[in-house]
């Protein structure tokens, strides 16, 4: 009985380095909500991603081995930050012009440069310990 607690402890240990990681997302100083933030490793890390509340905050969740909302490892990240919309939505109406290309009847709310992990000029890096970062993007970014 006690060989298979010493197992249970063990494997628990073993997992990977998650630190906890939050944020607040703002387009043009406005909380973005609804939107999707990943963390692309560069060097070392685990990809994670998250969602923006209606405040524009967020918490990752590490693709594997992570708990939910519980954040990803340390390591260096490019960052990438998406909301999406369906024409004719409450949403589309509120964004008005203000709205970017995608495919179909939907479109883009964020500028497609900060959906693109290989061009986003965001980018993050995670320590041990409490990551807490910010994220203000500009609809004018190209």
């Amino acid at each position: 009985m006690w060989l298979a607690g010493v197992i249970a402890v063990t494997v628990g240990c073993n997992g990977p380095d998650i630190q906890f990681v939050e944020g607040l997302v703002t387009l043009d100083d406005a909380p973005l909500g609804g939107a999707i933030i990943s963390f692309t490793p560069t060097e070392g890390g685990l990809p994670a991603a998250g969602m923006t509340g209606s405040d524009g905050t967020f918490r990752l969740s590490a693709t594997q081995g992570g708990q939910f909302g519980r954040g990803t490892t340390p390591g260096t990240y490019t960052v990438t930050v998406n909301k999406l919309v369906r024409l004719g939505t409450p949403e589309a109406e509120e964004a008005g012009s203000n709205l970017f290309p995608a495919d179909g009847d939907i479109r883009r709310v964020t500028p497609p440069v900060y959906a693109d992990s290989t061009n986003s000029p965001l980018k993050a890096t995670v320590e041990r310990g409490g990551n807490t970062f910010r994220f203000d993007l500009r609809r004018d970014a190209k």
